[in-house]
């Protein structure tokens, strides 16, 4: 495993060097001519790819979206908001050395928070690999994840490991699913699409996308089937809509992820470039109608 990471972590220091030959917008343009086979519209973007594109290569309102992509900023500003749907932190760390794990609960989520894909996830004390989990995080730690996607709402965020509460996702009734997070498209403060990811018992993984009143939309994202049974909707969906339009005031799109118990919702973060621009939908069209519901501010 750490040979793993060490690799991991050379590839990331390729990256930054790469940095320094190519600017953002020649690397974010080469990459979605690659992806999607054509040369990106950047005068007048009309898909929403495209516009994901314009947003990463010409930056607005830097410092705010900044400090909502920080997973442990982003709690500030959720606090003056919605202060109840944050879940419990059990500390906040800048060294790997300094986490007690004796002085966390037996289930609990450690992550970083400049980052995406560092979430180290503890269920039982007893057989959790805390050096693992220790090796895992250092590692990101040093990493900028601006170098790694150009994603440049990353690039200024100090990163600390944050321990997180672990939440419990409620399993679907006689369907042998469970729902894993609650992804709300928000275009001008309006959710107007929900992506739902499940994940049955034997760990296959399923995503459907809703309307706002749970009316199931025939598209797949990224190449991931969608459940074969109809889903009821949730109890507290409508509440969760209300909470998504509460956080995404002034912004003209942004993703809010929230987990949605049978009891509880619980925020997870906001996303401002949603698969970094590359989000795979099929058929395409969906990609013409996510990007028409977006008017850019410019």
């Amino acid at each position: 495993m750490k040979k793993i990471w060490t690799y991991e972590y050379f590839k990331y220091l390729l990256r930054v060097l790469r940095h320094y030959f190519r600017s953002n917008k020649t690397y974010r343009v080469e990459k979605f001519k690659k992806d999607f086979g054509f040369m990106p519209n950047l005068l007048y973007p009309n898909t929403f790819n495209e516009k994901i594109l314009y947003r990463m290569v010409f930056p607005r309102r830097v410092e705010f979206i900044t400090q909502l992509a920080d997973k442990l900023k982003a709690r500030e500003y959720i606090k003056r908001i919605k202060p109840d749907i944050l879940p419990v932190i059990y500390g906040v760390f800048d060294c790997v050395d300094d986490i007690d794990i004796s002085k966390f609960p037996e289930k609990f989520v450690l992550k970083c928070n400049h980052d995406t894909g560092s979430s180290v996830i503890c269920t039982d004390k007893k057989t959790f690999d805390f050096e693992q989990a220790k090796l895992k995080l250092s590692i990101h730690l040093k990493m900028n994840m601006y170098y790694k996607t150009r994603e440049w709402q990353y690039r200024k965020i100090k990163p600390f490991i944050l321990c997180e509460e672990y939440i419990h996702r409620d399993s679907i009734e006689h369907l042998g699913l469970t729902s894993e997070i609650f992804r709300f498209h928000c275009f001008d403060s309006k959710v107007l699409y929900i992506e739902v990811e499940y994940i049955d018992d034997k760990g296959n993984q399923y995503t459907n996308v809703y309307d706002k009143k749970w009316n199931y939309q025939k598209v797949r994202l990224n190449d991931r089937p969608n459940t074969l049974t109809k889903i009821l909707k949730p109890e507290k969906f409508d509440e969760a809509i209300f909470i998504a339009e509460l956080l995404s005031q002034n912004l003209d799109y942004c993703r809010i992820d929230l987990y949605i118990t049978s009891t509880k919702i619980y925020f997870s973060e906001f996303t401002f470039s949603p698969s970094n621009g590359r989000e795979k939908f099929s058929p395409v069209g969906w990609d013409d109608k996510f990007g028409k519901n977006w008017h850019l501010n410019r």
